[in-house]
């Protein structure tokens, strides 16, 4: 049996179901709405201007993952968010239930499509479980990465990539730096040690240095040496869920306290230090989690009966 076979049958009502159940369950577990990306906060995040139209093309359903303006109607997987959808929806699925859809108007970002229009055809496309789906397709030109896993979180964590690179002349010296923070406000900070090494190199070098110099002596003689021995130390195995970067500020405010109080130190010493620092707080955490647990045994349980003074003489 084909779709066409179903005349009178509408996925709608199952549809429905599905986003209930998973806003739901988002909600219960404490998650953020699984929305559509607003193409405008895109264009916004990042700074992104310039494109051009492509032409008619057949793309991935499953990369559709924005809108220009429709996300108060569908969910990320394009489920119907209200229950007044339904007749647009039935619409649609008798007027294209013995015919191809027609192009969908699209704007590509990366690796990623929002939709001008025809969001109904690609709900319904969905839940008829097709693939792809002709497109008109216009490509914005974006220097990062959009995938259909973006989210908004990551497009705050990409724009402030970008004003990072930007604002620190990387993005011309070293346009390929990786640099990752986990915390947004984290970019604001790397940009202050950048600036403190380019004075610092200044006063060294007794002459003014341009930003583009400055940008490329902290990267390259500051950062990627601190990397190189974070790699080779313990930390990575200490805090496994912290990237790089962020094993780089942990070293270098530690560097900043060793400055402070002893001679002359390397990278190596910050790190070795740092790590000294992590193990001891670690070892803390288990030995207080230890010393509850061990309380815990101790102390009766609510089952047992009081002891009574009788019960205490020997």
């Amino acid at each position: 049996m084909t779709w066409h076979d179903l005349s009178g049958y509408s996925t709608f009502e199952k549809a429905r179901r599905r986003e209930i159940a998973r806003r739901l369950t988002r909600l219960v577990r404490g998650k953020e709405a699984d929305n559509l990306l607003p193409l405008d906060e895109v264009r916004g995040q990042l700074g992104l201007h310039e494109q051009w139209y492509v032409g008619i093309q057949t793309i991935p359903v499953s990369k559709i993952v924005g809108t220009v303006d429709r996300a108060a109607d569908f969910d990320r997987t394009f489920l119907p968010k209200r229950n007044a959808m339904e007749g647009r929806w039935r619409r649609v699925e008798q007027t294209f239930a013995t015919e191809a859809f027609p192009p969908i108007i699209t704007f590509k970002v990366g690796d990623a499509y929002f939709i001008e229009d025809g969001h109904h055809r690609v709900a319904i496309a969905r839940q008829r479980k097709i693939d792809y789906i002709d497109a008109e397709v216009t490509e914005v030109k974006t220097p990062v990465e959009i995938t259909e896993a973006t989210d908004i979180a990551d497009l705050v964590h990409l724009g402030l990539h970008q004003w990072f690179m930007r604002s620190s002349d990387l993005d011309r010296v070293r346009p390929r730096a990786a640099i990752e923070p986990s915390r947004p406000h984290d970019y604001g900070v790397l940009l202050d040690i950048l600036h403190s090494a380019g004075f610092e190199l200044m006063m060294e070098r007794a002459t003014v240095v341009s930003p583009a110099v400055a940008a490329a002596h902290w990267y390259d003689n500051l950062y990627l040496p601190a990397i190189a021995s974070i790699r080779a130390g313990r930390l990575p195995r200490i805090f496994p869920r912290a990237t790089e970067t962020d094993l780089y500020l942990r070293v270098h405010a530690q560097h900043r306290e060793l400055a402070a109080v002893t001679a002359p130190h390397s990278v190596d010493d910050a790190v070795a230090t740092a790590e000294s620092a992590a193990t001891e707080s670690v070892k803390a955490k288990a030995r207080l989690v230890i010393e509850d647990v061990k309380g815990k045994l101790k102390s009766p349980t609510n089952d047992e009966p009081p002891t009574t003074d009788e019960e205490r003489s020997p």
